[in-house]
């Protein structure tokens, strides 16, 4: 979140169509950086620019006092109904894990990936774990009794290091052939991005 207020707003195209749209700037506090959009010519919000420079010097991002307070908030999904794969950082167990967006609302602790999510809260992270195994989680909030599956599948070690445990919550629902892709993709970005590789 910026001290500017406009900066975190969503953007608003506004509710005029017939006055033809003109290119503006929003601010998109999650990528960290100016966007075009199309305004229909009346109404909106605050979060709107003339041009990239504007919107850069009014919204300039600071990620250098950034991390301590980032990186401590709840995680937050938001408000809408969308199901989009984001990250946060889980201060309870250290670790940048993988979760869910619904589209709108939610907070700064909010990554697009688990790269993105460890370049900026990696400093508080814990990748001291006795444990060499992966454990995917799967969250179903349309369950009445929120189930949640357990797929674990031994970890190798690489050089002396161990990976740490990786969470993963999804909101779909009893889809065997997606969280069998999820597990495939989510482990090998595992691997490939473990703390071994990563330089901060």
């Amino acid at each position: 979140m910026l001290e500017n207020a406009r900066c975190n707003q969503y953007p608003n195209r506004g509710t005029c169509e017939d006055r033809g749209f003109t290119t503006k700037w929003y601010y998109d506090r999650y990528a960290h950086r100016c966007r075009e959009f199309h305004y229909g010519g009346c109404e909106g919000n605050d979060n709107r620019f003339d041009s990239f420079e504007e919107c850069n010097q009014a919204c300039r991002y600071q990620s250098s006092d950034d991390p301590s307070r980032r990186c401590i908030l709840p995680h937050d999904p938001g408000n809408c109904d969308g199901n989009f794969e984001r990250w946060h950082f889980d201060m309870r167990i250290r670790q940048c894990v993988c979760s869910w967006w619904s589209g709108c609302g939610g907070n700064a602790n909010m990554f697009y990936s688990y790269t993105h999510c460890m370049s900026i809260c990696g400093i508080y992270a814990d990748n001291r774990t006795s444990e060499t195994k992966m454990s995917f989680r799967r969250f179903i909030p349309e369950s009445k009794s929120n189930q949640i599956y357990r797929l674990n599948e031994a970890m190798p070690t690489r050089q002396g290091r161990q990976y740490s445990n990786l969470f993963v919550k999804s909101p779909s629902k009893n889809d065997r052939e997606y969280q069998r892709k999820q597990h495939n993709r989510l482990l090998a970005e595992k691997i490939r991005y473990s703390p071994h590789f990563l330089r901060f």
